[in-house]
């Protein structure tokens, strides 16, 4: 699997974010690697090892890293809606309301 951009790099002062950080497979199918506790994604209930279908009703398998970046990034507190496969089986629909994009810290 190849490590998609971190998408908690800030590139503006009120640069948001959803607070994840993705794996992509060559495939395209897109999964959480990290999702740090203080963050938007966990907050609204994204898990690591959920797989990322659907951002704004486009199939994520069919953008590119920098539409999907794109698509994950922008103003601060705006939502963004995704789509999730969980353990395989569970659906879930979910709103994110960016947070502050902040350099990624792993968990020790």
């Amino acid at each position: 699997m190849a490590v998609c951009a971190v998408l908690l790099a800030a590139c503006a002062s009120r640069a948001g974010t959803i607070g994840a950080i993705l794996t992509r497979e060559e495939t395209g199918r897109t999964f959480v690697r990290d999702v740090p506790p203080h963050l938007a994604a966990y907050q609204a209930g994204v898990r690591r090892g959920d797989e990322i279908l659907f951002v704004e009703g486009r199939q994520v398998r069919s953008l590119s890293d920098a539409e999907l970046h794109s698509l994950l990034s922008g103003s601060v507190d705006q939502e963004v809606h995704l789509t999730l496969a969980r353990d395989g089986a569970t659906i879930l629909r979910l709103s994110v309301a960016r947070s502050p994009a902040e350099p990624y810290r792993p968990a020790p």
